[in-house]
C-alpha cells in the first residue's frame, strides 16, 4: 500500500509557488484576457461583418483593432553603438529622431482621436571588436 502511495505522489505534477504579487499579476492578466475574448465572441452577433471577413482570424484581429485601437511602431536602428539616453554626448540623427517622436500621433481617418505611437531604439549590433574596446 505504501508503494502505491509513493507512486501517486511521484505522478503528481510539481506545484509552482507564486508570491502574492505574482498571483495578482497573473490573475489580472488572465481576467483581462478572458474579458477580451468574451467581448470579441459577443461582437459576432452585434457587428455587421464585411464580405471579405469570413475567416475567423480576420474577424478576431479586426475586433481587437476596434477594441484596442491602432498603434504606430517606430523602429530606430542606429548602428553606431551609441545610446540615445543622456545629454553628455551629441546625439546621432537616429537618436534625435527617436527622441522627437511623440507618444501620440494624429489619426488620419478620425481627427478627433489620437494614435498611440511606440518607439523602439536599438543602438546597434554588438561585435567583439566594438564591445571590448
Amino acid at each position: 500500500m505504501a508503494a502505491n502511495a509513493n507512486l501517486q505522489l511521484q505522478a503528481q505534477p510539481a506545484r509552482t509557488v507564486l508570491t502574492n504579487l505574482e498571483e495578482q499579476v497573473l490573475r489580472g492578466f488572465l481576467d483581462q484576457s478572458n474579458s477580451l475574448v468574451h467581448r470579441i465572441a459577443g461582437i459576432h452577433d452585434e457587428r455587421n461583418w464585411g464580405e471579405r471577413e469570413e475567416h475567423v482570424t480576420a474577424k478576431f484581429f479586426r475586433a481587437i483593432n476596434e477594441e484596442g485601437g491602432k498603434k504606430r511602431l517606430f523602429v530606430c536602428c542606429n548602428g553606431t553603438w551609441k545610446n540615445a539616453s543622456g545629454t553628455a554626448k551629441l546625439l546621432t540623427n537616429v537618436a534625435r529622431f527617436a527622441r522627437a517622436v511623440d507618444r501620440y500621433g494624429i489619426h488620419t481617418e478620425f481627427s478627433a482621436s489620437a494614435i498611440t505611437q511606440v518607439i523602439y531604439y536599438s543602438g546597434g549590433v554588438r561585435d567583439t571588436v566594438r564591445a571590448g574596446g
